[in-house]
C-alpha cells in the first residue's frame, strides 16, 4: 500500500470542499423552489378566495415575479 503524499491529502480536502459547497447550493436551490411553492400556492388559494366572492382579480405571473391585485 502507497502512503498518500501532502499533496494528495489537500487535493482530498480540496475535493470535499468542492463537494460540500456543491452540495450547500443544491440545498439553497431546493429550499428556495419549495418557497416559491409556497408562495404560489398562496396567491392561488387568495385568487380562488376573490373569484368566489365575486371580486376582479389581476394576475401578472413572469419569471421573477407573481403579482395579484384585486
Amino acid at each position: 500500500m502507497v502512503e498518500p503524499t501532502g499533496n494528495q491529502f489537500a487535493q482530498a480536502a480540496a475535493d470535499a470542499e468542492a463537494l460540500m459547497a456543491e452540495s450547500l447550493t443544491i440545498n439553497r436551490m431546493v429550499s428556495l423552489r419549495a418557497v416559491g411553492l409556497q408562495l404560489v400556492r398562496l396567491a392561488d388559494e387568495m385568487i380562488r378566495y376573490e373569484l368566489n366572492n365575486g371580486w376582479d382579480v389581476d394576475v401578472e405571473l413572469t419569471h421573477q415575479t407573481l403579482s395579484v391585485s384585486s
